[in-house]
Order: C-alpha cells, then sequence, then structure tokens
C-alpha cells in the first residue's frame, strides 16, 4: 500500500472511529438523562464484537508462539565450519554483509536459474568472503561435506504448512549439516494474526489496521539478527 493509501485508510479510520465513539457519548448523555438503555446497548455492541476478536485473535496467536516453540531445536556446534549456504528465493543478506558481521569463509547461494514452468535447475553461486576484490562468485557442482544452510520461503518446511505468513515472520531454519547428519540448530516463524488495535479503532478493515508488510531493510536486519542467535553456541 502506498502513501497516499495508507492516508485515505487511516482518514477512513479517524471518521468512522469518530462516529462511534461519539454515538457512544451521546447514548450515554441520553441514558443519564432519560434512563433509556437502548441506545447505550447498540453503541456498546460495536465494542462486545471488538472484544470477542481481541481474545480469539490473541487465542490464535498463543497457540502458534506455543506449536513452533516445541519444535526440537539444537544448540550450534562450538566449532562451525567455514561455509554456510543460502537456500530459498529470498533476499538473503548480500556477502559484504556476511563478511562483516560473521567468520565464514565461504558463502554460497542457491539460485534457481529455470523459467516459469520449467524444471527446478539449481545454481551453486560460492563467494570467497576473505577475498574482498573476488566480487563475481565461483559457480560449484556441489557443497561441502560440512556447512550450516540458512532456509528460507518455499525451501522450509513450514512453507506450505497453509497459514497466512507475517511479513516479517519468516519462516526462517537454520541447519548444520555434517556428512549424513541435518541438524535443526535455529528456527524463526510467526503466522499473520489479525489482533485487534487497541484502545479500539475501527477502519475499513475492521478493528484490525492493514498492515502485513515489511521493508527489505528492515527484512535483511531480521535475518542477520537471526542468524546470530541460531549461530550462537550454548
Amino acid at each position: 500500500m502506498g502513501w497516499a493509501g495508507q492516508m485515505t485508510g487511516w482518514g477512513a479510520a479517524f471518521v468512522l472511529t469518530s462516529v462511534l465513539y461519539g454515538f457512544l457519548g451521546w447514548s450515554l448523555v441520553r441514558y443519564f438523562k432519560r434512563r433509556e438503555a437502548l441506545y447505550v446497548l447498540l453503541a456498546l455492541a460495536p465494542f462486545a464484537w471488538w472484544g470477542l476478536a481481541l481474545a480469539a485473535g490473541s487465542n490464535a496467536r498463543a497457540e502458534a508462539e506455543r506449536e513452533h516453540a516445541r519444535v526440537a531445536v539444537v544448540p550450534a556446534p562450538a566449532d562451525l565450519p567455514d561455509t554456510i549456504v543460502f537456500e530459498g528465493k529470498a533476499a538473503f543478506p548480500k556477502p559484504a554483509d556476511i563478511r562483516k558481521y560473521f567468520g565464514f569463509r565461504y558463502a554460497i547461494y542457491l539460485r534457481d536459474r529455470a523459467k516459469s514452468g520449467e524444471p527446478p535447475r539449481i545454481v551453486m553461486l560460492k563467494y570467497d568472503l576473505r577475498n574482498q576484490r573476488a566480487i563475481k562468485p565461483d559457480t560449484v557442482q556441489a557443497l561441502p561435506e560440512r556447512y550450516v544452510v540458512f532456509r528460507a520461503k518455499e525451501a522450509s518446511t513450514y512453507w506450505n504448512d497453509g497459514q497466512v505468513k507475517s511479513a516479517d515472520g519468516g519462516p526462517f531454519e537454520m541447519h548444520y549439516v555434517d556428512g549424513g547428519r541435518d541438524n535443526l540448530i535455529g528456527l524463526y516463524y510467526h503466522r499473520f494474526v489479525a489482533v485487534p488495535m487497541f484502545p479500539p479503532v475501527l477502519s475499513l478493515n475492521g478493528w484490525t489496521s492493514a498492515g502485513n508488510s515489511v521493508s527489505g531493510k528492515d527484512l535483511r536486519a531480521l535475518m542477520l539478527e537471526f542468524m546470530a542467535s541460531s549461530l550462537r553456541p550454548a
């Protein structure tokens, strides 16, 4: 949604909410003057709807958090491998970011170069992070024996679970791979659950704000934070 669309949405929310609270205030004044409770009940009905939506949304969010908290995650090894792999159609941090914040020697990005309708055609692009002059990656045919892999979007096992994803909620998975071993050492995943705003604000989307988006800059910062927490030994 652009700036103009956001302004329109908030303008409509201001008008709707003003009418709602104005009617509530008028009904209370009328009740104290004439003891007529009908208008008060009518004015409170939307707020009862808000309360039910708040309880349902909060319960759904808490249940999703408990479900993901039950996933078995093992600590990262104290001796991390020298290679990190990025898998999935996501805007992963760039090699310069990996060089700046982490001690990996190599970063390998798995890219699908297939056109629409074609079967996957994965290309492995390997960057030497210690050679700042090596701007262009080398194409490799196989992954090393030992590495960590950051899986996002369709590469995550949670991508096709039928749930609406939060724009800043992943799913992100970090795995430690050593030969035939593939251990989950980090998981970040939040579903998008529409929870009403507090205090109650009525908009064109009901009681919830329209926001389920994140900027590219914020998403990369979130990924770097996830990497740092997942790769930290116990």
